[in-house]
Parts: C-alpha cells; sequence; structure tokens
C-alpha cells in the first residue's frame, strides 16, 4: 500500500510483460523492466516486482524480443 510507505518515490504498475508473439502475461501481478546491461546477443537483465512480494528480483532468463517496461531516469 502506497499511501502508508513510498519513502522512495518510485512507483511501478504491474503491467506484466509481452512475449515475442503480441501476447500479453502477468497483467496486474507483476512488474517488468529491463536494465541497460546485455547479458549476450539474446539476452540482458532485468528486474522485476511481484504485488505481494517487498523484494526486487534481478533475473536474465527473458529474452530481448519480450517487451517489458522502460523506466526513464532523469539526470
Amino acid at each position: 500500500d502506497q499511501s502508508l510507505n513510498n519513502d522512495s518515490g518510485f512507483n511501478a504498475f504491474p503491467e506484466g510483460y509481452r512475449f515475442n508473439d503480441g501476447s500479453f502475461t502477468n497483467e496486474g501481478y507483476n512488474a517488468f523492466f529491463w536494465s541497460s546491461t546485455e547479458l549476450n546477443s539474446d539476452n540482458a537483465w532485468n528486474r522485476y516486482l511481484f504485488y505481494n512480494i517487498s523484494n526486487l528480483f534481478r533475473s536474465y532468463y527473458y529474452f530481448k524480443l519480450h517487451g517489458f517496461s522502460v523506466r526513464f531516469v532523469r539526470d
């Protein structure tokens, strides 16, 4: 519940992600974000959040062909 604690000011909406065939999954449950760091030509590091767990996770299991959210950071 962000109204109780949002000290960081970061908001993420659980939009899930898009498969390379155009279908979507995990909408309303997970938020996935790309990292700018590649693992190899097919994969890149990413971060994700679950709606019911307060941890931030890191993975490289998803292909770059999947559609994740992008977070823009202003300098």
